[in-house]
């Protein structure tokens, strides 16, 4: 793996994780299946949707 790869990838992570800690805050979710079904999803999104990506132009 190059490190310009792996800069992009770690980027993506950071992405996924302040959007997931966003999502959290903005819509208040109190529970913790909430917060845990929410988080995943949204982590999830966040992730695959950049690395799909990534991988279309590798």
């Amino acid at each position: 793996m190059t490190i310009e790869r792996f800069i992009t990838l770690f980027f993506c992570y950071m992405f996924s994780v302040l959007m997931t800690l966003l999502a959290v805050k903005t819509f208040k979710w109190q529970s913790f299946s909430a917060k845990l079904i929410g988080m995943s999803v949204i982590g999830f999104i966040a992730l695959s949707i950049p690395l799909v990506i990534l991988t279309l132009m590798k």
